[in-house]
């Protein structure tokens, strides 16, 4: 659904022109519109109207500021793979050696993921300007490092 879709200039004209189509039909369907009790359900209608219009209002502000266009997902990561400090959290960081001297070109094991000990959070946001689909991790997954096996005991 898009904001387009939500268009409107009056809201009244709208609801008075709603509120006549729902009548027009059950008059059709032999209801008696001049009766007393009839005044009620008209009236009862068109609040009922209302009612769904305010609704539709704020569905179409949460739909311009962009409320609706957040997912959330918890993720985790696999073992082996490469420690990366801007999406994941040693569980610990001291326990890890830092000074652990690898060749060339291979990994150190306080680089490389060991398990994951507690899940993540990011959410997937639709940027307005793009329209592209931006990912921000709100809670990074802890996670151990193979440097923790390597511990002094």
């Amino acid at each position: 659904m898009t904001s387009e879709k939500l268009k409107v200039t009056n809201t009244e004209t709208y609801i008075d022109s709603i509120v006549e189509m729902i009548l027009s039909l059950l008059s059709l369907c032999g209801w008696p519109r001049s009766s007393r009790e009839s005044q009620n359900i008209i009236l009862s209608i068109q609040a009922g109207v209302e009612n769904l219009s305010k609704l539709w209002l704020q569905l179409k502000a949460a739909m311009k500021e962009g409320v609706t266009t957040v997912d959330m997902r918890i993720f985790n990561f696999d073992p082996g793979e490469m420690f990366d400090p801007r999406i994941m959290e040693d569980a610990y960081p001291d326990a890890t050696p830092q000074k652990t001297v690898a060749r060339r070109g291979t990994p150190r094991p306080r680089d490389i993921v060991l398990c994951t000990l507690g899940i993540g959070l990011e959410r997937s946001v639709i940027d307005r300007e793009t329209g592209e689909d931006q990912i921000d991790v709100s809670l990074k997954p802890k996670i151990a490092l193979t440097g923790v096996l390597a511990m002094d005991s």
